[in-house]
């Protein structure tokens, strides 16, 4: 007994450094990733400024980057009624999320750390959460302090937690319906459901694929009671049609918006091959635990060893996480393992199998897939529980478990700590190399000018790690006579392009010579001669 007690403080005592090494990673360096296209669009989403007075400032004008930050920043031109009339004619995102990040930043300020610092803080409520979910779930506390480590030193979860976007608080918030649907469940109480009711009704007012998870909830509840009207499952109905029934005014701003809707989401419809498909989609996967192997994406010129042996890595975790869900259904109740096969399966049938059906990469893109690794967590969690806690299990084998929990978390720390400092991620690879070195060559310029002819949301991830002296002007249809004037007034003068949007007038203008400067993914930096 006492050898097992000895194993328990051990193992908390390991958690708890855990945490602590988690909660420095989430707070450190939160300006030194790229503040990306989609954070962009949260900064200028809780200005309330709107895309016409953006224009009206800023296109065909000689500007300076504070110039455009303005259109980006929380002041008192602007009040939460112009943000939600923002949203209402001009986003499909719900605003629960930007309510919280304008009031944020009237408290600490429209800086892409200040920002990004309410998902790290957000980000916390994880644990605790988790913890409850898994307490719910097994009924025992050692799996929940597996799955707050886990998660912890995840580069994934870190990433995320220092993301000006909503992605942080939809984790909590399908932790928390889960976890407070399962109590509902368990003591079928009035306050209890009332409670589900309302983290349900604030999730589906925060991100709109919580609809899915409802519907998941919704099927387990069915599952749960035999498909019988009892009257737990008439308790959950009457709150599931309540939180619906709140929600239908932001489904009509949805359905008023549905073209909008469908443009801005185009990019999913995009094609790979099943090869790169899959390639990407086990990068991102494994990522959940490790993804140290890609440090060279960063450090190209770096003095680190090569260690292809880490590529191994990726398929030992796949085997350990198919393993879990073994373990997962044949040592657990059907009640329990059903309840995470069903976060897990509801996202794959919304964002995998559309893929495989018609073509498409939301099964690529990590944030979407967030219920699948919460199910993924769980799982795993549950398995390195069990097998490093048994006190039946060979030493030998508790040994081989506990070296393998190692591994997983070994994997997890090293990640976090190669990708603090980095410009970017391996989930946002593009802005991360396209714009530190087209930033840092027009810095280090003098008098410098960039003409632009590329949508704002290419521009401004430049915009915000531009010196003040860079001049800016955003003009898609620059003739020759204007820029012959721009020539003589600066010393030099950048073009911006992008792969779909070009300086069409220059294009056709033999005697105008640029030279490429740099060539991105979809950034193109050319100087005029």
């Amino acid at each position: 007994m006492k050898r097992r007690q000895l194993l328990v403080n051990y193992f908390h005592i390991f958690i708890i450094i855990l945490l602590v090494i988690g909660i420095c990673f989430r707070f450190s360096n939160l300006g030194a990733k790229v503040y990306w296209n989609d954070e962009t669009a949260t900064s200028f989403a809780i200005s309330g400024y709107t895309p016409q007075e953006l224009y009206d400032g800023v296109q065909k004008k000689i500007t300076t980057p504070e110039q455009i930050l303005k259109y980006y920043t929380v002041n008192s031109e602007k009040t939460s009624g112009d943000m939600i009339s923002y949203l209402y004619k001009e986003d499909v995102h719900p605003p629960f999320y930007f309510i919280l990040a304008r009031f944020w930043s009237q408290l600490f300020g429209s800086s892409p750390e200040a920002i990004r610092a309410l998902s790290a803080v957000i980000s916390l409520i994880i644990f605790p959460s988790i913890y409850w979910l898994c307490q719910e779930l097994f009924n025992t506390s050692s799996v929940g302090w597996m799955a707050m480590g886990i998660i912890a030193v995840s580069p994934f979860h870190v990433i995320y937690a220092q993301e000006a976007r909503m992605y942080s608080l939809w984790i909590v918030e399908i932790l928390l319906s889960s976890a407070l649907l399962l109590r509902a469940i368990r003591l079928n109480k009035k306050e209890s459901w009332l409670f589900y009711g309302l983290i349900l009704t604030i999730s589906l007012y925060t991100y709109l694929a919580n609809i899915f998870i409802a519907i998941a909830q919704g099927i387990y509840m069915l599952l749960i009671e035999g498909f019988k009207l009892s009257k737990r499952f008439l308790s959950y109905l009457i709150t599931s049609l309540i939180a619906i029934l709140i929600f239908i005014p932001w489904l009509l701003v949805v359905a008023t918006n549905l073209s909008s809707f469908k443009s801005s989401s185009n990019w999913v419809n995009a094609s790979y091959s099943f090869k790169l498909y899959i390639s990407m989609f086990t990068q991102n996967f494994v990522s959940v635990f490790m993804d140290f192997w890609y440090f060279r994406l960063w450090y190209p010129d770096s003095n680190f060893p090569h260690i292809p042996w880490a590529r191994f890595l990726i398929p030992f975790t796949l085997l350990i996480v198919a393993y879990s869900f073994y373990f997962l259904v044949r040592k657990t109740s059907w009640w329990v393992w059903s309840f995470v096969l069903l976060l897990c399966l509801i996202n794959i049938g919304t964002t995998i199998l559309p893929d495989l059906m018609s073509g498409g990469i939301r099964g690529i893109v990590p944030r979407y897939l967030i219920p699948l690794f919460i199910g993924v967590e769980i799982s795993v969690a549950y398995l390195l529980a069990m097998k490093t806690h048994e006190i039946s299990t060979k030493t030998w084998q508790s040994q081989l478990w506990r070296l393998i929990t190692v591994i997983l978390i070994t994997g997890g720390v090293v990640s976090c700590l190669l990708n603090s400092p980095t410009p970017g991620s391996l989930h946002k690879r593009t802005p991360g190399e396209q714009v530190p070195p087209i930033v840092n060559y027009i810095n280090q310029k003098t008098n410098p000018i960039l003409v632009v002819a590329t949508p704002m949301h290419y521009l401004m991830p430049l915009v915000y790690r531009l010196d003040s002296d860079v001049k800016i002007i955003i003009d898609y249809t620059l003739d020759t006579n204007n820029l012959s004037e721009i020539q003589s007034s600066f010393s030099s003068v950048f073009l911006l392009e992008s792969d779909q949007h070009k300086f069409v007038n220059l294009d056709k203008q033999p005697l105008l010579e640029k030279e490429l400067i740099f060539q991105g993914d979809t950034l193109f930096l050319s100087q005029m001669k």
